[in-house]
């Protein structure tokens, strides 16, 4: 009896030592969020040499969560997002996206001096409350209307205007740059954006609202129609679409965990199996996802019914999660533990929750090196 008792012993060790070494090496793997820029000296880029797709010269749309460290009328200065463009050599002028310095949000399409689309929102798109929080912008210009569209977490924002002239956009030579302004005569590259910037698209055509709306809380897979750049900055600067518009990084900018878009946002991570636990004979099947606030839950479904029994509250919406695990028993109740590993947005610490897989009772928290 003694023995036996040692072997189970050792068994279940084993295989809590397995959990913890595969958790750690999932560790490994796990990818950046978004980028952070400084408002110094840092910015992405691609030469129009090297670039594909990105010389629009008709309707055109953008969108880009930004999480500012404070707001431009602070600084004193605008925040570039996205531009195409040189305001200052009229053959040079094509896109510019960016927040004034009176915080106001700007939409630059231009062909020449005398022919211009100049969009303003008429009230500031992002103020105090908004420092340290994500904020979805998207722009829609039609080229033929000269129209300006604006968006803000995917409700419309009225627009100003002063200049409705132009009709089209130079094809110009001038390099795509994300993350500041650009004018040649003075330097180069400008105007840099303070924060941390995600999910940035770059369009041929006019989105639709309800499209804006119902994609911006999820990652594209890079081949929708029209859609001629998108970087997630999941640990690079990789454009997802067929056109391969990889950016250059300047000034060192650094990757984040903190993300406007959960991991399986709104869908399941990961799956495991539990014994049963409400009694009808039937193991269940246990799934680790992202709820749509973003917060990792877990949820336990009767396998022979098909029937959802409970869901279990893993973490808050700043933990992304990465694995769930189902593991002896360390309670006393003879039900396996569920174990979840997730990855702090912020700070990059990782930690293993694990929980009662009956009672959903905290039994031990793990935070790994």
């Amino acid at each position: 009896m003694i023995k036996f008792i040692k072997f189970k012993w050792s068994l279940i060790m084993k295989k809590i030592i397995f959990v913890v070494f595969t958790v750690v090496l999932s560790v490994v793997s796990t990818s950046a969020k978004s980028i952070s820029l400084n408002g110094a000296n840092q910015y992405l880029s691609i030469s129009d040499a090297a670039q594909t797709g990105l010389d629009i010269i008709g309707d055109i749309s953008m969108e880009v969560w930004i999480k500012i460290e404070q707001l431009p009328s602070t600084v004193g200065a605008s925040f570039g997002i996205i531009t195409k463009s040189d305001n200052l050599a009229a053959a040079t002028m094509a896109y510019d996206m960016f927040i004034k310095s009176n915080d106001v949000l700007g939409i630059h399409c231009m062909k020449s001096s005398a022919e211009k689309i100049q969009g303003y929102s008429t009230v500031v798109i992002v103020d105090s409350n908004d420092v340290g929080e994500w904020v979805h912008l998207a722009a829609t210009v039609d080229v033929s209307t000269k129209t300006v569209l604006l968006y803000k977490n995917g409700s419309s924002v009225s627009v100003t205007y002063t200049r409705q002239t132009g009709s089209s956009m130079n094809n110009t030579s001038v390099p795509l740059f994300i993350g500041c302004l650009y004018r040649e005569s003075t330097g180069g590259a400008n105007n840099y954006f303070n924060g941390l910037m995600d999910d940035v698209r770059i369009w041929d055509d006019i989105r639709a609202q309800s499209e804006i709306q119902d994609n911006m809380n999820v990652e594209l897979t890079g081949s929708e129609d029209n859609l001629a750049g998108y970087w997630k900055f999941n640990n690079n600067g990789t454009d997802e679409t067929l056109n391969s518009n990889d950016l250059t990084l300047y000034g060192s900018p650094a990757f984040s965990y903190d993300g406007p878009i959960p991991d399986g946002y709104g869908s399941y991570v990961d799956i495991g199996s539990i014994a049963d636990i409400d009694n009808n004979g039937s193991s269940e099947a246990v799934f680790l996802k992202v709820d749509g606030n973003g917060f990792p839950i877990v949820c336990f479904l009767d396998i022979s019914s098909d029937q959802y029994i409970r869901n279990i509250n893993f973490f808050d919406s700043s933990w992304v999660p990465q694995t769930l695990r189902v593991i002896p028993d360390i309670s006393g109740n003879n039900i396996p533990e569920i174990s979840v590993l997730a990855v702090n947005k912020t700070t990059a610490e990782s930690q293993v929750y694990i929980r009662d897989g009956v009672t959903g009772d905290s039994v031990k928290v793990i935070t790994l090196p």
